[in-house]
């Protein structure tokens, strides 16, 4: 064997494969080549929102849309901690959107070619659209179901990437609606949308549980500092699934959801975990609602009813399954002054808030105080600081409110620091004024 002839034809190979190298590589960019987004369908001639005037809550065949029905809108959900399954979310803008549906996909990864914040277009052409209780649904015609999941080998047909002028697919920065309570939140409008509440923390019971139960869907509430509740679905196919809610998660702060809503239940579903930002301490509150005492009880230890002047007590009554306290001076031949007085920790950071109804009204007659001095065995030395003006308090004259008036919250000074009361004063008169009233759902935080 030639060695020499060997050693030279080995080199020239080892050149050429340089030069071609070089030939490919033009820079030191090795960054993943762009993705050549083109438009699949053609444009828009239906707005988001017109979906819910062809939803039906049981499609039949007769309903499978049979021309091109292409709508736009951006994707607010993702599948990639298998929290939210099978489900894809769309809203019709990024920011402050006015219309969102759900998509069901019979598959999973969902996210890999539809991440959140990706602007897409909807063919619906072969597709139903169903509704139940303002929840609109894309899907597929099922006969057992009232709306089926689409297969994801003909996704395609009917969900595309919307491009940009650059040739690469539009994402946008999704914003979410921002609420700060519960019940500001939970509208038929926000319905499908990305949202937030600020406020909220993990009911007190959620904190010795896993996000999901062993071998199911677990149901996990968060409670605002009104009270209000809201269940939240957390799939035992979830990646924190096994997680401990505490102690990392038993703070409160604020939690970024998709607000779902089955039947008339209204549920929510995190993407993952940095949607829940419990960074803040956990917020404890008063809550008395009189559901635990009988019809008719006066005495509602702990709390406090004093008859201050005359001998009239507040008294529990109850009307369509609710307790509440009622009051007036209708009868009693003179004046009465009647306290409910509620021992209370003050901190310089408290606030109050309750529930009114009236009837019969000729004059106001309940006024809210807090004291750090008062005694319920003997109330004439205690200095009483009037709140009374910071709430709203109902006033009907000739029928009660269909339902209770929420009062609006109330601030305790920063001074009112110490063991003290929050005081609930009926104070009237016959024959005037001899105003009816009823008391619900006091929140002292």
């Amino acid at each position: 064997m030639n060695h020499k002839k060997y050693f030279k034809s080995s080199i020239v190979i080892l050149a050429l494969g340089v030069f071609m190298l070089n030939s490919c590589v033009k820079s030191d960019d090795y960054s993943v080549p762009p993705i050549n987004c083109q438009d699949k369908f053609g444009p828009t001639n239906h707005e988001l929102a017109d979906l819910q005037t062809i939803a039906k809550q049981q499609p039949t065949e007769s309903d499978i849309i049979t021309e091109d029905y292409i709508v736009e809108g951006y994707v607010s959900s993702s599948d990639e901690t298998g929290n939210i399954y099978k489900m894809l979310f769309i809203q019709d803008r990024p920011e402050n959107p006015t219309f969102a549906i759900e998509m069901d996909i019979n598959g999973a990864n969902q996210h890999v070619d539809f991440p959140v914040g990706a602007k897409v277009r909807i063919n619906l052409k072969g597709l139903v659209v169903q509704a139940e209780a303002d929840n609109v649904k894309v899907g597929s015609y099922d006969p057992s179901y009232a709306v089926g999941r689409i297969e994801p080998d003909v996704l395609g047909d009917y969900l595309s990437r919307v491009c940009g002028t650059d040739g690469s697919p539009v994402n946008a920065e999704m914003v979410p609606l921002e609420f700060d309570d519960i019940t500001a939140a939970l509208m038929p409008e926000n319905i499908n949308k990305l949202i937030k509440i600020k406020g909220v923390q993990f009911d007190d019971e959620e904190l010795e549980k896993t996000f999901s139960d062993a071998n199911n869907i677990g149901d996990r509430y968060i409670m605002d500092m009104q009270g209000k509740k809201l269940g939240f679905r957390f799939s035992n196919y979830a990646n924190f699934s096994t997680q401990d809610i505490s102690p990392e998660y038993e703070g409160s702060g604020d939690i970024t959801f998709i607000l779902s809503r089955f039947h008339t239940t209204y549920q929510g579903y995190v993407r993952d975990l940095n949607d829940i930002n419990f960074s803040q301490s956990r917020f404890t509150f008063t809550l008395i609602d009189f559901e635990q005492y009988s019809s008719g009880a006066t005495d509602f230890s702990p709390y406090y009813n004093v008859a201050v002047v005359g001998n009239a007590l507040w008294r529990v009554s109850r009307f369509s399954n609710n307790n509440y306290l009622q009051l007036s001076a209708f009868g009693r031949g003179g004046e009465i002054v009647t306290h409910l007085a509620i021992p209370v920790k003050l901190n310089g950071n408290n606030s109050v808030s309750f529930e009114t109804n009236s009837n019969y009204y000729n004059g106001d007659v309940l006024f809210v105080y807090w004291s750090t001095d008062y005694d319920p065995n003997n109330q004439s030395s205690a200095t009483l600081h009037d709140i009374t003006d910071q709430f709203d308090i109902s006033q009907q004259t000739d029928a009660y409110e269909p339902n209770y008036r929420p009062s609006g919250t109330g601030e305790l000074p920063a001074e009112a620091t110490g063991d003290g009361y929050i005081i609930f004063e009926y104070k009237g008169k016959d024959p005037s004024p001899t105003t009816t009233i009823q008391l619900d759902n006091i929140k002292i935080l």
